[in-house]
């Protein structure tokens, strides 16, 4: 996937450095022409390039929606194996099912790493659009002695209703992409269980290893577990929000509070971006919640194996306070999930209808 290096600033700047010099010297019947000509022109220079950055931008979202779907694939595949593994008795009529199978678990997991790696990149890649983000617009001396405050809004807003096209669906797969990285932890924490469970034995000090090192990356920094703390500030914060936009909408309805188009526009904005984000976040905290709930089975089913005695009591502990924390979560998330339809009417719905007051 190729990104267009995008650079719109540069030459909007220069249309208005090098139309000035004429725009100055011009009889004062002829400088209204002349400002509608320059802005025509940086109209169509926003166009040009709004037309490859919304077809890149696009193409980027499909691309990293088909290679989710994939890894979601890839995991159930992965997982359906993992549970015909766990069934089979290791007798020789089994032995080349069971390395049929782990081969297959091994396989989804390197598939996996392929696809996150492409997501990696097309996101790194993804910067070549970076001369679309932030205020672009000349709003120098130059620019309001040539265009007028109201034609630099006009041409800024018309810029950023294209752009905001594009964030908006960069913003939709973010999680994702997020989702799919998460996914690939799962997947390979599989391809770790099943090269335990085609053993015919298996040592207490390996399941014990075993155990730790799964519970050690759960709960390492920026790991599933710490991500997860953030839980409950997600959800307040989503309830703040809710009780926000309704107090915004209760003064949009009042005319003595005056609200015009332009803080209208700027509480859509704000809130467009942050509705997807928060149902991303409610998507990959329960993607990682599933990924802790999944590795202490996979470390009971490896105890099994293991034997009576096979974890230390420390490590026993520590999988019971885990998945302990995973019920919290759940009842969180649902708490998320109850809320987050009338976050999403507000602010689609309510918000969009909203009109200027003053």
């Amino acid at each position: 996937m190729k990104f267009t290096k995008l650079e719109i600033k540069d030459p909007l700047s220069k249309a208005v450095g090098s139309s000035l010099p004429l725009y100055r010297k011009a009889p004062d019947n002829q400088k209204g022409g002349i400002r509608i000509q320059v802005s025509k022109r940086m109209e169509e220079m926003i166009k040009a390039q709004g037309k490859i950055y919304l077809a890149e931008e696009k193409a980027y979202a499909e691309a990293v929606k088909k290679s989710f779907a994939d890894m979601k694939t890839a995991l159930k595949k992965a997982t359906d194996d993992m549970k015909s593994l766990r069934k089979l008795k290791h007798k020789p009529k089994n032995e080349k099912e069971i390395k049929a199978l782990h081969l297959r678990i091994d396989q989804s997991y390197a598939m996996g790493v392929a696809m996150v790696g492409d997501l990696q990149k097309w996101g790194g890649d993804l910067a070549a659009h970076q001369g679309w983000r932030g205020d672009v617009i000349p709003n120098d001396d130059d620019a309001k002695e040539l265009l007028g405050k109201d034609e630099i809004a006009r041409l800024d807003a018309f810029f950023k209703k294209i752009r905001e096209v594009g964030v908006g669906q960069v913003a939709s797969v973010s999680s994702s992409r997020k989702q799919a990285a998460e996914m690939l932890k799962r997947l390979e924490t599989l391809t770790k269980a099943a090269a335990i469970d085609v053993k015919d034995l298996l040592g207490a000090q390996e399941t014990e290893k075993f155990a730790t090192d799964e519970l050690d990356a759960l709960e390492k920094p920026k790991g599933e577990l710490q991500e997860l703390e953030r839980l409950p500030f997600l959800a307040n914060q989503m309830k703040e929000n809710i009780k926000s936009v309704e107090e915004f909408l209760k003064d949009v309805k009042d005319k003595k509070k005056k609200v015009t188009e332009k803080m209208i526009v700027g509480q859509q904005t704000v809130r467009n971006r942050d509705v997807p984000a928060k149902d991303g976040a409610i998507k990959l905290m329960k993607t990682m919640n599933d990924t802790v709930k999944a590795t202490c089975n996979d470390i009971k089913n490896a105890a099994k194996k293991g034997g009576k005695n096979s974890l230390s009591p420390d490590t026993l502990q520590r999988l019971s306070e885990t998945l302990a924390k995973t019920k919290e979560y759940d009842k969180v998330l649902k708490d998320m999930e109850k809320h987050y339809p009338k976050y999403h009417k507000l602010v689609t719905k309510d918000l969009a209808k909203a009109k200027a007051t003053g």
